[in-house]
């Protein structure tokens, strides 16, 4: 009796360990195959990411995590087509799978296809608001796109992000002031983003421009001109912006200011030389134009000017002559070469008739 009791208790065991093993059917786990895909990723062993991710997709074929690092290995290895694809599956998977709209765009950047690519930032925009990242590439592809008010508003954001960035990065600063190295780490990081910060406030003044928002743009590049105060491109760009608003004076100071940065500055002595003749100082202009040819002696329409002037302010047809002749010597298909002889004819036939 004893011992039939002893052999219910072992059965009963046994059913118990059975009973605890009985959980139904296995489910499939790539788990093993992603660890070393990842590891193999992160080493730059792309091709065998490949392999291992591959291995665990044959587990769970429609797994978006396993298509996901397909596609970025296959980014690494420059198969952009493969990687496209693999993209597409993931979104198929999971539409708002965390940034795989962000990195098929980056696929279609590279491409060189920027409508598709900006598609898919936006997208990944509504989907995480807060990466700035994103409104880096949409400000970028908008801006190829010449779509410049799209451009404008993320850029805006970007430089914002950017700023957040310094601020705290400097307050960071501020606690590791006594640690030479942390000092140097973070004064070398804070300046690489005050330079990126001051190159977007160029683009976005260039997005203003387009949109004519011309007091927009100023602001801008008055903020790259305090980043550095000897940006010629700045300077000729404020000078220009204030001419077309004829604004002289204010036109000329930024012109001036890029002359004394860089006395032979062809653009800049072109351009104080036609606000001066636009001011009816035509001392001023004619040195300004003359200093532009010995620069560029081949500049037609400082030649043009030149021309016009000695004519019609300054009487002196002579000169007026070799100016408008160096045009048809320069520029035998000048555009308006009718017009220019007409004008070197009467102006020859009013010499013959005051001699």
């Amino acid at each position: 009796m004893f011992r039939d009791c002893r052999f219910l208790l072992i059965v009963g065991i046994i059913l118990v360990a059975f009973a605890g093993c009985a959980t139904g059917p296995s489910v499939p786990d790539p788990t093993g195959y992603y660890l070393k895909a990842k590891m193999d990723y992160d080493n730059k062993k792309y091709d065998q990411a490949i392999v291992s991710y591959k291995k665990g997709l044959e587990v769970k074929p429609d797994d978006p995590e396993g298509h996901l690092g397909v596609a970025l290995s296959y980014f690494e290895i420059e198969n952009l087509v493969e990687a496209e694809k693999e993209f597409k599956e993931v979104l198929r998977l999971k539409p708002d799978y965390p940034e795989a709209h962000y990195n098929l765009g980056k696929v279609y950047v590279k491409q060189n296809k920027m409508a598709d690519a900006l598609a898919e930032f936006q997208q990944e925009l509504v989907l995480n608001p807060n990466m700035s990242e994103v409104e880096y590439f949409v400000a970028t592809t908008a801006y190829q796109e010449k779509k410049y008010d799209i451009a404008s508003v993320a850029f805006q954001k970007y430089i914002d992000a950017l700023t957040k960035k310094i601020d705290e990065s400097k307050a960071e600063l501020e606690k590791k002031k006594n640690d030479k190295a942390a000092v140097e780490s973070w004064n070398k990081y804070i300046e690489d983003l005050s330079k990126e910060r001051t190159n977007f406030h160029q683009y976005l003044a260039y997005s203003y421009i387009n949109l004519g928002k011309l007091d927009d743009a100023i602001v801008n590049l008055k903020k790259v001109l305090e980043a550095n105060p000897n940006d010629i491109y700045a300077m000729l760009n404020i000078g220009q912006i204030y001419f077309s608003k004829r604004e002289n004076d204010n036109a000329l100071e930024y012109f001036n200011r890029a002359l004394t940065v860089d006395p032979k500055n062809e653009t800049a002595l072109f351009k104080a030389a036609s606000v001066y003749y636009d001011k009816s100082d035509y001392d001023k202009s004619l040195e300004h134009f003359n200093r532009t040819l010995e620069v560029n002696p081949n500049m037609v329409e400082a030649h043009r000017l030149l021309g016009w002037i000695y004519f019609k302010e300054k009487r002196d047809l002579p000169k007026a002559l070799e100016h408008l002749k160096a045009i048809k010597t320069i520029d035998p298909q000048y555009k308006e070469m009718d017009e220019l002889d007409k004008l070197i004819k009467f102006i020859e036939t009013s010499q013959d008739n005051s001699k």
